[in-house]
């Protein structure tokens, strides 16, 4: 090694002479105390995907070896520094900055066209040669190789990327999965900063960042520089949309503008208006994340939450049948709540795990108790001492439902044992207590109980209670259910016949399948077309689908899988509306995905098998440990439902799109096999998982 070139937390950075040529080369290892398994992985991820990049502008990578430090990733060595020593106070000339951002859009066109998601894009990873006026663009260690990546709220210091430029899907904050749009975003945000000098929103704290990424538009590049060209400062203002439908959709439509910038302002020194993205197509098929029909049930929702936020509690029930959208409908509260700094918690009841007691409750708390862990250690002691306050002696009834809590509290003595009916009345006083503690004016709460049918009777009781207690301000408790799977006599519809004769103020939204018009939007804007092209073939979908959101998006993608939907780079998407007719309705959406799920390798339906037994959401190393064979083995056998829409990644988690998708996995299992399968993995899993762990599952 001659010289460190970076010194960071996680890595340093060496410029190097490779014995082999005697080239310079630049060696990336990790630091000393980072050498763990989940690092090891992530290198080796880094460089699986930055060794497929081959553009002049994206830095090459070259090898991956081993040593007694660890693993080491070798790649080309390029004599710049960062482009964050290039910019002006005022922000980087127009042509020099155009030229840049041709380069990085050239280099985000490969990129996207390997199907990575880069998911860091700021000036910092940026290499500037001022010499050649060449760039590299650097570091792949959080991008991704799958098309659709769930991402869901989480602690602000666990959040993927850099706070001042990532998306606002990317946040977490918001009712959409990740594709490669948000990689858009954050180049936008970045072209913003080389032109205007600064970032487009300044803030103290990280979760105002948040906010503004959410909700708050920035002044124009133009308004800022008047002598910024209206039409360069239209192309990032549209990399910075909200959402990501609005964005660009294709960094070579991006690119094709960029070039005409350039080519006029080096020809006239000015730069004409004209029609930005008018030839942006996408050959990525996605189906968009946005609520279609649901205009009037949103300002219901929102209206619910302000009254909560402002003092009294609410209670908000939402009905409908599987796959309506009850759970999109209520993401759409995230955004307020953060503009609140408040807090959302959610939990959802599991028909296999009915026997659980407190499932959705535990889930839900224990990501709250997680946002406490993540703030510094003079609020985490605040918390602590208003939670033993509220708690008294009783601090590990709480525990044995939230274990994560013993970390704030510490440990607690064993509380007397009471009769059940005794017990019950105790633990709702308990966690009635617990509740209050977080509900301020200054940070409302939102808890969500999904799949409410499925609840165990103590969870009714408890929640009965949250509902019914006029005490509690500044919270919002929200239930969805399946009502179509519930009698007159079903235990939920007591509990709301209850909670109904109690207090006034319970709001309900009963969800119905979207109209035909709204069927046509959604269609349209999944296939980029006129809501004219497109009526003849939602038309039908509709006929099949009945304006279920979820049918709906299971059936186009079925058409795209059976290549039904192709893609022209003359006309964008086209489709076959005679094997549309032909396709198998979807009057019972379970058998559709039976027929797809038997159409993958056995590998692939053991998994995905496995998978179902387990919850909702599941980790991956825990179904690897089941399946006895590495996380990287497993992923490529879920592949295929990553590609087909049912599975979902976030990080290590995986995530069933829906309910009904891991329903009809369970049901791939034969009967006589089910029971066996439980015990095969319960086994596995108390064999291998610390005590602790499974208590807190």
């Amino acid at each position: 090694m001659q010289e460190q070139i970076y010194k960071g937390v996680r890595t340093n950075i060496y410029r190097a002479i490779r014995q082999s040529d005697q080239k310079d080369v630049t060696l990336k290892v990790l630091s000393e105390k980072y050498i763990l398994k989940k690092d090891i992985e992530r290198f080796s991820k880094e460089f699986e995907i930055g060794s497929k990049l081959h553009n002049k502008n994206i830095i090459q990578y070259l090898a991956l070896e081993s040593s007694p430090f660890g693993p080491v990733i070798v790649t080309e060595f390029f004599d710049g520094k960062r482009i964050t020593e290039s910019i002006p106070e005022k922000g980087l000339p127009l042509e020099h900055f155009l030229r840049i951002a041709i380069q990085l859009s050239d280099a985000l066109e490969e990129i996207h066209a390997k199907k990575v998601i880069y998911k860091d894009f700021k000036p910092h990873n940026i290499i500037f040669e001022k010499k050649t006026n060449s760039l590299k663009l650097i570091d792949f260690c959080i991008s991704t190789q799958i098309e659709l990546e769930a991402h869901h709220e989480t602690t602000i210091n666990k959040l993927e990327g850099t706070i001042q430029y990532i998306s606002p899907e990317q946040t977490g904050r918001m009712n959409r999965s990740l594709d490669y749009r948000t990689d858009f975003y954050s180049l936008g945000i970045t072209l913003y900063e080389l032109l205007c000098g600064s970032l487009p929103f300044k803030a103290k704290e990280p979760i105002e960042y948040i906010h503004f990424h959410l909700a708050k538009t920035p002044q124009t590049p133009s308004s800022l520089r008047p002598e910024i060209p209206v039409t360069v400062s239209n192309i990032i203002m549209k990399l910075i949309q909200k959402n990501a439908e609005d964005r660009y959709q294709s960094a070579s439509a991006l690119r094709s503008d960029l070039e005409e910038c350039l080519r006029q302002w080096r020809k006239t020194g000015k730069i004409d208006s004209f029609e930005i993205a008018r030839n942006d197509f996408s050959d990525k098929f996605l189906i968009s994340e946005k609520l279609y029909g649901r205009e009037g049930e949103r300002k219901v929702l929102l209206e619910v939450f302000e009254k909560a936020s402002r003092h009294k509690g609410e209670f908000l029930l939402i009905t409908g049948y599987p796959g309506v959208g009850k759970s999109t409908l209520i993401q759409e509260i995230l955004k307020p709540v953060t503009g609140k700094m408040g807090y959302f918690i959610s939990g959802s009841f599991d028909q296999f795990s009915r026997g659980t007691a407190y499932s959705a409750l535990s889930t839900a708390f224990e990501s709250l108790i997680k946002y406490i862990l993540s703030e510094n250690q003079q609020k985490i002691n605040e918390w602590k001492k208003k939670i033993i306050n509220a708690l008294g002696q009783n601090g590990q009834i709480i525990i044995d439902i939230i274990p994560s809590l013993e970390l704030i509290i510490g440990k607690q003595q064993v509380v007397q044992e009471l009769a059940p009916i005794e017990s019950q009345n105790r633990f709702n006083m308990v966690f009635i207590n617990f509740l209050k503690v977080f509900t301020r004016m200054e940070s409302p709460v939102v808890l969500f109980i999904d799949d409410l049918q499925w609840a165990d009777s103590a969870s009714l009781q408890t929640i009965q209670l949250m509902a019914r207690e006029m005490e509690i301000k500044y919270f919002l408790l929200i239930a969805a259910c399946r009502d179509n799977e519930m009698d007159s006599y079903h235990p939920v519809s007591l509990m709301l016949n209850e909670i109904k004769s109690v207090r006034e103020n319970v709001t309900t939204i009963k969800l119905s399948p979207l109209n035909k018009e709204n069927t046509n939007k959604l269609i349209s804007d999944a296939l980029g077309c006129s809501q004219k092209k497109s009526s003849t073939l939602s038309d039908e979908i509709y006929r099949k689908t009945e304006g279920n959101p979820f049918f709906i998006k299971l059936f186009l993608r079925s058409l795209y899988d059976e290549k039904a939907l192709n893609f022209s780079v003359h006309s964008g998407w086209e489709w076959d509306i005679k094997s549309t007719k032909k396709m198998l309705a979807t009057e019972n959406v379970i058998d559709l995905m039976l027929h797809k799920l038997n159409s993958f390798s056995s590998n692939t339906q053991r998994a995905v098998q496995f998978a179902s037994c387990l919850r909702n959401v599941f980790d991956l190393s825990e179904l690897s440990l089941i399946l006895g064979q590495q996380n990287n083995v497993t992923l490529l056998d879920l592949k295929p439902l990553f590609d087909a829409g049912m599975l979902v990644q976030d990080d290590d988690s995986i995530r069933f799109v829906h309910e009904r998708v891991r329903e009809a996995s369970y049901a791939m299992i034969h009967d006589d096999l089910k029971e066996m399968t439980h015990f095969e993995i319960g086994s596995l899993l108390w064999k291998n998982i610390p005590e602790e762990q499974i208590k807190s599952r």
